[in-house]
């Protein structure tokens, strides 16, 4: 039997991942920040961000006898799903094909990856953004995490292969 995700003592949110993830281009982490960036600036930015966040959920200890995974693993997801979305966003204004084209690859990977990641309370809205749940997250499963996000996960070894390949044509 597979443990819940406790977030009691959780203390640091997506936000603070956020930041972290964006170091040291903190104002990319925000709509608001990210009007003054140029669309090729924003997409490193944001490859960069999905880069951290790939090595540092991926080197977690999803040991299934433990109470907690990792206390703060709710903000570290809801700071993907920001992620991904602002990865999505400045892709999507990107004129290279090598970008569009990986960006793509990210897109149709991510829906394929639609039920388990529902099962963890990430939806794959129409547009191929991503949208939390919150109360779902909370009550998923370390399992079906540790299979979205864990090193030997697919998705994951998938998503840094492909955002590699945009960082080498930045």
């Amino acid at each position: 039997m597979s443990s819940s995700i406790d977030t009691s003592n959780s203390s640091l949110s997506s936000s603070f991942y956020l930041g972290k993830y964006y170091s040291p281009n903190r104002e990319a982490k925000k709509s608001s920040g990210r009007t003054d960036i140029s669309d090729s600036l924003l997409v490193s930015y944001d490859t960069k961000a999905l880069n951290k966040f790939i090595k540092d959920v991926r080197t977690l200890n999803f040991n299934a006898e433990q109470s907690n995974a990792d206390s703060n693993l709710k903000g570290k997801v809801g700071a993907f799903v920001s992620i991904y979305n602002n990865f999505k966003s400045s892709t999507a204004k990107s004129t290279s094909y090598d970008v569009t084209y990986r960006a793509d690859k990210i897109s149709k990977l991510t829906k394929s990856q639609s039920k388990a990641l529902e099962k963890i309370g990430i939806t794959v809205k129409s547009d191929s953004t991503l949208e939390i749940d919150e109360n779902k997250l909370k009550n998923a499963k370390i399992d079906d995490v540790k299979n979205l996000f864990s090193n030997s996960s697919d998705f994951m070894k998938q998503i840094k292969k492909s955002v590699s390949k945009i960082n080498m044509t930045l």
